[in-house]
């Protein structure tokens, strides 16, 4: 049985819950790409998301954890994920999990492309193991930021 589910967001209550325990390198990127805070990033990302985006519940506390979508970008659909601490006691799981979410947003969008700070090593590992592969690295804000792509 997992420890966790994954459930579409339905409210703004559970979005406000993990944009207060955003894990402190999540926090550090998302200022870097000129967000405000990690709650606005997260509130900006979920409204850019409509129909696409999902949180990540721990059964034991029923407290979300995680928070994932695409959104709607001019050049191509840009997947993004925004959580807690909570994610490393998860996170071999969650990758097994995602991927047939990620499958259906490339059936649904056919390319998936998006930036990531060459700063977060966490977050690098994870997008490898989801299979994207890393292109350019971009300057945002005087920030290395690298490209991570998949098609369909």
């Amino acid at each position: 049985m997992s420890t966790y589910k994954i459930e579409r967001v339905s409210n703004l209550i559970v979005v406000n819950a993990i944009a207060q325990q955003l894990r402190q390198a999540d926090i550090d990127e998302v200022l870097r790409m000129g967000y405000k805070s990690g709650f606005d990033a997260v509130m900006e990302s979920v409204k850019a998301s409509t129909e696409d985006c999902y949180i990540v519940i721990d059964n034991h506390t029923q407290s979300p954890f995680c928070i994932f979508g695409v959104c709607n970008q001019s050049t191509a659909p840009a997947p993004w994920l925004l959580c807690s601490d909570k994610i490393h006691k998860h996170k071999k799981s969650l990758l097994r999990e995602a991927k047939p979410i990620l499958n259906a947003f490339k059936e649904k969008y056919g390319r998936l492309s998006n930036y990531v700070s060459v700063n977060h090593d966490e977050s690098i590992k994870f997008i490898h193991h989801l299979g994207f592969e890393f292109g350019e690295i971009a300057d945002f804000n005087n920030h290395k930021f690298i490209n991570f792509h998949m098609e369909a």
